[in-house]
Parts: structure tokens; C-alpha cells; sequence
């Protein structure tokens, strides 16, 4: 019945075949202590799904400890095969989550070049209407409305310019580098990326930070993509709600050895069954979403051993909470 089993596993299935012919019931621990070692792929299966853990022996090979369940030789082939379905299901999300990077990638080089390109005119535009301004000034032309237009211009370009700017640092390549950031600074410029957006769709936005709050421990500008990450979200939600009151709200307080946030919006919330999915890659209730924002999210988070999770609201919207890092240098350069 097993004479065709791939070599890997013909030791095991050879005890598998004793255990049969008995018609006994056995442990994975009493297979592991007979056998001497456990397949890769079942342990880590083993190590996710279980309260169970693997014991390493000095001559290197592995057994299993903390299981109680037995199983017959059909229970444990079906385990096996739930264990190879579930690899493969992993393995072709992390291969279109790779695609889909290297789609992004190729996109930020577009961006920054396309930003370098408006940046030119945009510059035109705003050192002629600065130039404007003192000449009118300097020939007695400095009237009221001119003074207003030329202000109004003026301050339109250089918000254009602050835009592009950020843009071109956000689509650079780079490697992280943590460092104390203010996290309230982080916040306040990610909100202003989406003004104009929050304001056309009615959207209020609110921030309350504590005064002594101390900073986080991050890379600035992966911390800003996971705020950029949960207000593009939140945007997109209150879009889609019919509620009167539209409202994004960000809290923060120091907690223990970090530092927690409470990101929250009035939208139409999450759907009961993707609440515990959320973090998954390609979920998403979105027409045209792509599903990988909120994994890179939480993916961003755990590498500086931080941590998000998401509720509903008791009435309406999504509450999600975040585990910051904080800096615990004496003297912090805190980047604002």
C-alpha cells in the first residue's frame, strides 16, 4: 500500500505499516521516538497549529513533544495532506505577493520620474509668482486682491512641491533605518497628503496625542506607509458609507514598553467573517482592491517586534489597535 512513497519518507512509513497491521492507535510523539525524526514540513505545520513544540537531540535529529491526540495511519496521512495543500496555498500567496512588489517597484520608478518631470513646471509657476509678488510690491501694485491671488498661488505651489517631495522619498529604493521619529510629526504629514481628499469627501480628521509621548523606535518612512496604509482604508470605507458622520480618529499613550494606537473611522466596519482575515494577503472586500495593505501593515510592524489588530466598533466603523516600539536612548534625536 506505501511500497511507492517517495524515499523521504519509506523509514517512516515502514513503522506507520507495524502500527497498521496491529491495529493499533499511535502518537506522533511515539512515532517520533520510534522513527528518530519528523518531516520538515509536518513540524512547522505542527509548531503553527498545535500547542506542541519540537525537541532537537544533540546528534541533530528532532521529536515532537506536547501532543496528547492519537492518531491511526489514515488520520495521519490526511494530516500530511491538509499539511501539503496548506504549504502550497502559503507558498503561491508569498509568489504573487512577490509579483505584485515588483509591480509596485516598477511603478515607483514611474512615480519618481513622473515627479521629477512636474517638479520642473511647478517650480516655474512658483518663483514667477513669488517674483511677481515683490515686483508688485516694489512698483506700488501691491493692492489687496493682487497681494491675495499671488499668496494663494504661491502657496498652492509650494504645497504641490512639498507632495512631489515626499512622493520621490516614498518610491526611492532604500534600506530601513530605525531611528527616534515623533510619531505625532509622522501622523500630521500623512493626514496632510490626504487633505484635500478627506475635505472633498467630508471627512473630518482627528488626532489626539498626549504632550510627553515618547518616540518611536522605526523606520520614518515605513512608519508613515502604515498610516498611509490604515487612512487609505478608512478613506475608501467612509466613501462607500451612507452614515451622516464621517470621521477618522487617531489616539495614542504610552503603554508598558510601548507605545498603543487606536486607529479608528465610522465607516461601514468590517464583514463578520473577514474580521480574524484582515492581515491575510489578497482579502479584501474591495472592487478593485488588491488585498496586500494591510498584510504589509502588520508585516512592516512585526519586523520592529510591534503588532496590529482589528475589531468593529460598538456601534459603527473599524477599530484598529497598534503596538508601537518606543526609543530608549538617554539622548534621542528625535526626527520631527
Amino acid at each position: 500500500m506505501v511500497a511507492n512513497r517517495t524515499e523521504t519518507f519509506e523509514k517512516s512509513y515502514d513503522v506507520f505499516i507495524e502500527y497498521e497491521q496491529t491495529g493499533e492507535s499511535f502518537s506522533l510523539k511515539e512515532i517520533a521516538e520510534k522513527v528518530g525524526w519528523v518531516e520538515s514540513t509536518v513540524r512547522t505545520y505542527l509548531s503553527k497549529k498545535w500547542d506542541s513544540f519540537i525537541l532537537r537531540n544533540s546528534d541533530g535529529k528532532c521529536r515532537v513533544e506536547g501532543l496528547r491526540k492519537l492518531y491511526t495511519l489514515e488520520e495521519y496521512l490526511q494530516l500530511m495532506t491538509q499539511t501539503e495543500k496548506s504549504l502550497r496555498r502559503e507558498l503561491g500567496n508569498k509568489q504573487a505577493a512577490l509579483l505584485h512588489s515588483q509591480q509596485v517597484a516598477s511603478l515607483g520608478v514611474m512615480a519618481s520620474g513622473l515627479a521629477h518631470e512636474i517638479m520642473q513646471p511647478v517650480q516655474v509657476i512658483l518663483t514667477t509668482a513669488q517674483n511677481c509678488r515683490e515686483d508688485a510690491r516694489e512698483s506700488g501694485l501691491d493692492a489687496p486682491f493682487l497681494g491675495e491671488d499671488l499668496e494663494r498661488i504661491i502657496h498652492r505651489a509650494e504645497r504641490i512641491d512639498s507632495i512631489i517631495n515626499h512622493l520621490r522619498m516614498l518610491s526611492r529604493e532604500r534600506t530601513p533605518q530605525s531611528k527616534a521619529v515623533a510619531l505625532e510629526a509622522v501622523v500630521g504629514e500623512v493626514f496632510s497628503l490626504f487633505d484635500q481628499q478627506l475635505k472633498t469627501h467630508g471627512v473630518r480628521a482627528e488626532r489626539q496625542f498626549p504632550p510627553e509621548l515618547p518616540p518611536i523606535f522605526m523606520d520614518p518612512v515605513q512608519l508613515e506607509q502604515v498610516f498611509i496604509n490604515l487612512i487609505t482604508n478608512a478613506r475608501e470605507a467612509l466613501e462607500r458609507s451612507e452614515g451622516d458622520e464621517k470621521a477618522i480618529t487617531v489616539c495614542a499613550e504610552a503603554r508598558g514598553e510601548g507605545v498603543e494606537v487606536i486607529f479608528s473611522d465610522t465607516g461601514e466596519g468590517i464583514a463578520p467573517d473577514q474580521v480574524d482575515k484582515v492581515f491575510e494577503p489578497f482579502v479584501t472586500t474591495k472592487e478593485k482592491g488588491v488585498g496586500l495593505g494591510l498584510y504589509i501593515t502588520r508585516d512592516i510592524l512585526q519586523s520592529y517586534g510591534g503588532a496590529i489588530r482589528a475589531k468593529n466598533a460598538p456601534g459603527r466603523g473599524a477599530i484598529f489597535t497598534l503596538r508601537l516600539p518606543v526609543y530608549r536612548g538617554e539622548d534621542a534625536e528625535i526626527d520631527r
